[in-house]
């Protein structure tokens, strides 16, 4: 059920709790709104039709009239969550930016997810195309809810690729271009004139299954993304780490095959190389030369090209080769898992995305028993590996834990 507008609380009564928000003097302050903030998105890279973006009561000053429909936008609604998500009144807008689309949801003060819209985007998309869209499917769920974006307490958003936290800008993505030095959380902040929170898309999930999700009832939790690459985020006592750089949580980095395929980062044999979705599909494709009918039926059957869906079904109807690559993929992955349970000792290992809920079980249960093998007997003991249970929603869950958690400090 949507709560209709003028229920949540207004801008000027959420103000107080924007005192710590290093953009609070900039647009919460008592000058012209937006001034100082326009000046910084003097960005060589932005677009102008982005720095005229304005969003008040709902409607964009830059209204064409388009509807969602128009826009190639589905949208769901949750049923309402268990437990208290959210212990304000107002409302919180979770943006996820990723490899394989944008999605947004909107939560409220009772503890439930209202509603959800999500797109997805061609391959090579700029990032400022990118980002326009994700404002637009913003404005849409604002817009269908019946609310205003002076009713919004915070934006959280999460981004597939390593993030400056601090300044609220993209550092880079390995699998997009333009996001180099993307000042992000400026333009969401320029549009809806609510403060904004950034980081990565990995580590923005660690929080949400800690606090909503496979981690309840943990004090420190690594979380595992693997999807069109591979990240990772770090959780202790309910905090995110993000170590000297705010980078920390890389795990789609890491060496476990010297000599290994190159990495989307350009460096040979990294995680990220042999366990996320393309590079198993690859691999698929490589072993299958011999018996590729199995595989190919289903991709022809869709009219969609090779997933890894396929290989997860050929696998589990006795298909050799994509049997072969579920055990390569646990294989490598056990090598990263055993190395940070050695290395930080966490109480659970959380593994989402795409790879982990296709796969499921057929990849954590060799997981686990080459974690046991290869891990110090203590600490292997001690942690539980598990899946994810927030699913498609994680990053945007994840990402209005950050934005909550930040109202709470």
């Amino acid at each position: 059920m949507l709560i209709p507008a003028g229920t949540g609380s207004s801008g000027s009564a959420s103000a107080g709790r924007f005192a710590n928000h290093p953009a609070e003097g900039k647009i919460r302050g008592g000058g012209p709104r937006g001034d100082a903030l326009s000046d910084r998105l003097n960005w060589p890279g932005l677009p102008a039709h982005l720095r005229r973006l304005r969003i008040e009561e709902g409607r964009s000053r830059m209204g064409d009239g388009s509807t969602k429909k128009e826009a190639g936008m589905a949208r769901t609604h949750s049923e309402p969550r268990t437990g208290s998500l959210l212990g304000l009144g107002g409302y919180l807008l979770g943006v996820d930016i990723g490899g394989y689309g944008l999605q947004a949801a909107l939560a409220d003060g009772q503890g439930r997810l209202l509603s959800t819209a999500q797109q997805p985007l061609e391959a090579g998309t700029e990032a400022s195309q990118v980002v326009l869209a994700a404002l637009e499917m913003s404005r849409g769920l604002l817009r269908e809810s019946g609310l205003e974006a002076r009713q919004l307490l915070r934006i959280g958003i999460g981004f597939g690729g390593p993030v400056d936290v601090q300044q609220g800008v993209t550092i880079l993505s390995h699998r997009m271009p333009g996001w180099e030095g993307y000042p992000l959380r400026q333009v969401f902040e320029e549009a809806f004139h609510t403060a904004a929170l950034v980081d990565n898309d990995a580590r923005v999930t660690a929080l949400g299954e800690m606090l909503y999700g496979a981690g309840r009832g943990a004090r420190s939790l690594f979380y595992i993304h693997l999807s069109s690459g591979v990240g990772g985020g770090l959780v202790l006592d309910g905090q995110i780490y993000r170590g000297a750089t705010t980078t920390a949580g890389e795990i789609g980095h890491t060496l476990v095959l010297e000599g290994g395929p190159e990495c989307s980062c350009g460096r040979p044999g990294h995680l990220e190389a042999l366990v996320s979705a393309p590079a198993l599909i690859a691999r698929a494709r490589e072993l299958a030369r011999d018996d590729p009918e199995p595989l190919e039926a289903r991709a022809r059957e869709e009219g969609r090209g090779l997933r890894f869906q396929h290989v997860v079904e050929a696998a589990r109807q006795g298909h050799a080769p994509s049997r072969q690559v579920l055990s390569e993929a646990a294989h490598y992955l056990a090598i990263a898992v055993a190395n940070l349970v050695n290395l930080l000792n966490p109480e659970r290992v959380v593994l989402g995305g795409i790879v982990a809920r296709l796969a499921g079980e057929d990849l954590l249960e060799p997981l686990r028993e080459e974690v046991s093998r290869l891990a110090m007997a203590v600490p292997g003991r001690a942690v539980r590996i598990v899946l994810g249970t927030l699913g498609e929603t994680s990053v945007v869950v994840g990402a209005i834990a950050l934005a909550l958690r930040s109202l709470e400090e």
